[in-house]
């Protein structure tokens, strides 16, 4: 999924829905991501971190 970080924002949320409907979600903060305020990064669902 690609991020546009020209757009204010503290929280990225990703929710995964799947064909049984069942669905994870994932949460990752503004600061891990490139230090930077133009552009797109892309981000995978395995890229994220797990649930604690």
């Amino acid at each position: 999924m690609t991020v546009d970080l020209s757009i204010p924002f503290s929280s990225l949320i990703v929710v995964r829905i799947k064909d049984d409907f069942t669905s994870d979600a994932r949460m990752l903060p503004r600061w891990r991501l490139p230090d930077r305020t133009e552009g797109t990064v892309e981000v995978s669902w395995r890229g994220m971190p797990k649930a604690r």
